[in-house]
């Protein structure tokens, strides 16, 4: 009977035990989200707020979200159409410079670069897709890191009736497509940021994402087509190994890569 009593109170002990190390656990868990939280809202404070405004007009939808990278957590914000279009947001969210969309189920505006202090002004048509992509435009201060999107939207909705990338089956035409692919991001990227911009500290940190986006995106492709034309592991390693970037595989982990999503993806 003692025995009983003393191997019930082990397991009570035992119980205890369990219990307090899973409340200790938790407890750091959540003194862990209150420092990020803390630091979250110090660097807001310290951070100029982004401003977005200005018209778009025949869109479907009244309520678009900005979805905004502050420290790892992603924070949403709203932007509310009036009856003609208009809106305005200030967030302080945007604490660092970043790649953005604006969007909702059938309004997208894709690939906004925002930064703390940017004041956007942005105006389109959303009628349908191909419109909202044409009809962009994105003044203020912020424009001149956007100037890329621009100009690069303008290149594709011209080039639009040209064969896509992922219906190629040929080796040689496909490495046609990369090279001639890389010589317009190259060159757009020349216009876009070959003018040094004094009044905006983020325009290098967004000429150098572009850059590696663009990079990693054709990088992505080559793997991409090996799935495609169903290669197997042999040839889709030799294929890779004779047209991948030599120097972007050599130094793979270069922690400078994260700026770009594509990198990360």
């Amino acid at each position: 009977m003692k025995s009983k009593t003393i191997l019930i109170l082990l397991l009570i002990a035992v119980a205890i035990s369990v219990q307090a190390q899973d409340n200790t656990k938790k407890l750091k868990e959540i003194r862990v989200d209150l420092v990020q939280l803390d630091t979250i809202t110090a660097q807001a404070k310290k951070t100029e707020p982004l401003i977005l405004q200005g018209q778009i007009t025949n869109s479907p939808e009244k309520e678009l979200y900005l979805f905004t990278d502050s420290v790892g957590k992603y924070k949403p914000d709203t932007l509310r159409l009036d009856n003609e279009g208009r809106f305005y947001l200030k967030t302080y969210n945007a604490i660092n410079p970043q790649k953005v969309s604006i969007q909702n189920k059938r309004t997208q505006l894709n690939n906004i670069y925002v930064a703390p202090g940017y004041n956007l002004t942005i105006t389109a048509d959303a009628s349908d897709f191909p419109t909202l992509m044409e009809t962009t435009q994105i003044t203020g201060k912020g424009a001149e890191s956007n100037r890329y999107r621009e100009l690069y939207l303008k290149e594709y909705i011209r080039r639009k009736e040209a064969d896509n990338w992922y219906e190629f089956t040929d080796e040689a035409k496909f490495s046609s497509y990369l090279e001639a692919e890389k010589q317009l991001t190259d060159s757009i990227e020349k216009v876009a940021f070959g003018k040094a911009v004094g009044n905006d500290p983020y325009f290098s940190h967004f000429e150098e994402m572009t850059r590696l986006d663009n990079l990693f995106l054709l990088e992505y492709k080559k793997i991409a087509f090996t799935k495609l034309t169903g290669m197997n592991a042999r040839q889709a390693r030799e294929f890779v190994e004779k047209l991948a970037d030599a120097t972007l595989i050599k130094d793979i982990n270069n922690e400078a890569y994260f700026i770009s999503e594509n990198y990360k993806g």
